[in-house]
């Protein structure tokens, strides 16, 4: 549960950042936003090995839930094409956009960290990149949604620089799925 994976993308950060996000252009902006994201979303092709992921924006229900259902694929193969609707149609909401598109900078290094063979992420970086989300988070939310999780965030930079990888337990979690 301490795996960047648990911290950011299944059932805490992404989720939520993403739930407190729909709910405020849905009391401050036209409604029809939310329908457009989703179709926007779901236009896109993906690869030939990945499925087209579910339709989780239609899904949502601001009324029964506290967070967005999706498991971490989906929230991994979304994010990007989320925050690039945002920055070309949303004109609202600028705090709770900016904390999104800071959202996925770090889930997007987080993801790069395996693969960046000229070392350009240094657990500095990684440790500013989610001190700028987190505070862009308090900012657009203030107390809403914080949850310890939010803090642990704060100490993978230190587990990056003290073992020089971060290990994101996805392999583990799609197990899990198959026993459930």
């Amino acid at each position: 549960m301490y795996d960047w994976l648990h911290i950011y993308v299944i059932s805490v950060a992404f989720n939520y950042d993403f739930f407190f996000l729909l709910m405020f252009p849905s009391k401050n902006e036209d409604a029809s936003i939310l329908t457009n994201m989703g179709d926007f979303v779901h236009s896109w092709v993906y690869r030939k090995s990945h499925k087209q992921p579910a339709n989780i924006i239609g899904d949502v229900s601001l009324a029964d839930h506290d967070h967005v259902k999706c498991d971490g694929a989906v929230s991994l193969k979304i994010a990007t094409i989320i925050s690039v609707y945002l920055m070309c149609f949303v004109h609202g909401c600028v705090a709770q956009v900016e904390s999104f598109k800071m959202l996925c900078d770090v889930m997007e290094m987080l993801t790069n960290l395996k693969c960046d063979a000229l070392g350009r992420i240094t657990p500095e970086l990684l440790r500013d990149t989610i001190n700028a989300h987190l505070k862009a988070f308090q900012k657009a939310y203030k107390g809403l949604g914080w949850r310890p999780k939010d803090h642990w965030a704060y100490h993978l930079w230190y587990m990056f620089k003290k073992c020089g990888c971060l290990l994101g337990l996805l392999v583990t979690e799609r197990r899990h799925k198959i026993v459930k």
